[in-house]
This record gives C-alpha cells, structure tokens and sequence, in this order.
C-alpha cells in the first residue's frame, strides 16, 4: 500500500511540475538551406521547425530573425509568423528592444513592432 502511495504521488507530481506554468527555455532553432536554395530553420534533431521559404534568413535574436522576401526583409517570430513585414533592404540583430534597418541609403532603428525609433533622413546608423 505504501508503494502505491508514493507511485501516486511521484506522479502527480510530476504532473503537477510539467503544468505548473514555469518558464522553459525554447527549444533552439537554427538556419538551414535546402538544396533548391531555399531557407527555413531546424531544431536539434534536424527537424524543420519553419519550413524552407526564405531567400535568406538570420539568427533569431530577442525572439525575432530578419529574413528575405522577394527582394524585401522583415522579421519573423519563433513560430514562423511575420512579425514585421518585408519592408527594408538590410535588417540587422534586435539587441536591447531595437534593430537597425536600411532602406534605399537610409538607414534607421525600429523596436519590436516595426515603429522607427530614430529619424529615417540619418544617412549613417548609430
């Protein structure tokens, strides 16, 4: 009787621990080019996480990766969906809530949402 107890407990438990709501660590992903030339992202087993529809992808920082649309860059989040729409020549690394992003010979900051943070006529990025 007593075994069965503790077997009840372990594994309410653990029930209990896995939906909890405590804050995991995502799952790494990372770029990956297929052979037709396409880009998307794989996990740690080489399992495509975001399907190869890319011309070209980064790094996700802060949540967010720049990636190549057409002749466009925006910014998707981990799950895939465009977060900031393919609208600028260069994007770059999110670091501190901002990136910097170019369009035409200007460049600019932007947080998270896409809003320029730092006035559009600068010709060179801070």
């Amino acid at each position: 009787m007593a075994s069965l107890l503790r077997a009840l407990i372990a594994f309410f438990a653990s029930v209990f621990i896995s939906t909890a709501g405590f804050a995991q660590a995502p799952r790494a992903i990372h770029p990956w080019q297929q052979s037709d030339g396409r880009w998307g992202y794989v996990n740690d087993d080489q399992c495509w996480v975001i399907g190869p529809q890319f011309q070209r992808v980064g790094n996700f920082s802060e949540g967010l990766a720049a990636v190549r649309v057409g002749e466009r860059n925006g910014y998707i989040d981990r799950t895939g969906r465009m977060a900031i729409n393919p609208q600028f020549s260069r994007a770059y690394l999110f670091r501190d809530g901002r990136a910097g992003v170019q369009i035409g010979s200007r460049y600019m900051k932007i947080d998270r949402t896409g809003r320029v943070l730092l006035d559009p006529t600068c010709s060179t990025a801070r």
